[in-house]
């Protein structure tokens, strides 16, 4: 119940009303988002590129009228976007244009809560997801099988069977961000029968990469279940995850300069791409970002290196770790995933994939923040553990 006198009392009524409003915007434009990609790049069921623009352009309409009329455009959210619109015009690279998107979603959810941010984001991928069991069921699209490398591979429906995998590991994501956040028998429930679907399609989709950052999920969730009442583990988990963006980013460059062919067979081909998206890059280029042909490459830090240049992503990079710093223990086990993700995926840039605008509500939002006291109390303990 809304504490106020009667004096304003009809200001906090606008107030719920404002924020019932903004949940329905978000709900109505993260909708309009999913569902456009499962029917036009998901599927190809709408195989017309305009298609795809009007329901991406439709979403983002949405979100700035939600900014609008909550009046959420802060003054942090006024310095990204202009310094994203100056990486947009030096690089000419279409994944700074996404960084814009992804900076509107994250101010459009600046006015809900976290569990009508979580909502906002987990019923329209339980929709989505919904869709692909249907269209599948009733043969509206087919399932086939490919083979590379000695392996068969099914996309279930999609054009590729990473897409398939990150949608439901996207939905295994969120469902675990809303089971933290509610901590109810029925928030268990969905985590553990989206976690069973994830891990279900993988063994269809045989995507490794998905694989694995379920697999390093239900690790740090393990870990956390049995040492998380431990002041040294706790200091021990956000030192890693503070650490990762520049663990990951360290994985992407030894990657990208490996000549190790075993490496190169085993990782689909990865390092190879890697190599050859970076090999005709000058040092202004290097620097300051260029445009990107085609879909680019399945490597978050090497596409933002193209769309920002060296000294962007270094201080994106930065920043993300002082943001991950600063939040709750019980919290940071999604960036770690995320960024593990991020080194064989570019899907954190892609504001159609469910945890991609996840990310970005994390890394604009304060409501995971641990107090200042705390950060200070976790000093000493770092230092013993370093």
């Amino acid at each position: 119940m809304c504490r106020c006198s009667a004096y304003s009392e009809r200001g906090c009524w606008m107030k719920i009303r404002l924020g019932r409003r903004a949940f329905r915007y978000n709900l109505t434009a993260f909708a309009l988002l999913f569902i456009g990609y499962l029917f036009t790049t998901g599927t190809e069921l709408i195989a017309d590129e305009s298609a795809k623009n009007v329901f991406r352009l439709s979403a983002f309409l949405v979100f700035v009228a939600n900014i609008a009329i909550s009046r959420s455009a802060s003054y942090k959210f006024i310095v990204g976007l202009a310094l994203f619109f100056v990486a947009l015009t030096i690089s000419q690279s279409l994944v700074a244009g996404n960084l814009v998107f992804l900076i509107v979603i994250s101010a459009s959810l600046k006015k809900l809560t976290a569990k009508e941010a979580a909502l906002s984001l987990l019923i329209p991928t339980a929709i989505v997801a919904l869709l692909h069991v249907v269209m599948l069921n009733s043969g509206m699209i087919s399932s086939s099988a490919t083979d590379f490398g000695g392996r068969s591979r099914t996309a279930l429906g999609f054009t590729n069977a990473n897409q398939v995998s990150i949608l439901y590991a996207s939905l295994a994501v969120l469902s675990l961000f809303a089971h933290l956040l509610f901590r109810s028998r029925k928030s268990l429930f969905c985590a553990a029968l989206s976690f069973s679907a994830a891990f279900l399609v993988y063994t269809y989709s045989d995507s490794r990469t998905t694989f694995m950052g379920l697999a390093i999920l239900v690790a740090v969730l393990l870990s956390n279940f049995l040492f998380f009442r431990f002041v040294s583990y706790r200091s021990l988990l956000i030192l890693l995850a503070t650490l990762f963006p520049v663990i990951a980013a360290g994985a992407t460059y030894y990657l990208t300069t490996t000549v190790d062919p075993a490496l190169n067979l085993v990782l689909s081909l990865r390092p190879y791409f890697f190599y050859e998206f970076v090999r005709n890059v000058t040092w202004v280029e290097f620097l300051f970002g260029w445009p990107t042909e085609g879909s680019g490459v399945d490597n978050l830090f090497l596409m933002l290196l193209s769309s920002l240049g060296a000294i962007g992503s270094a201080a994106l990079l930065l920043g993300i770790s002082a943001k991950i710093y600063r939040m709750k223990p019980i919290m940071v086990s999604i960036p770690i995933v995320l960024l593990a993700l991020s080194v064989f995926e570019s899907s954190l840039i892609r504001p159609e994939i469910p945890i991609s605008p996840l990310f970005a509500y994390l890394m604009g939002t304060d409501l995971f923040n641990r107090p200042r006291n705390t950060n200070r109390a976790l000093m000493p303990v770092l230092k013993q553990v370093t």
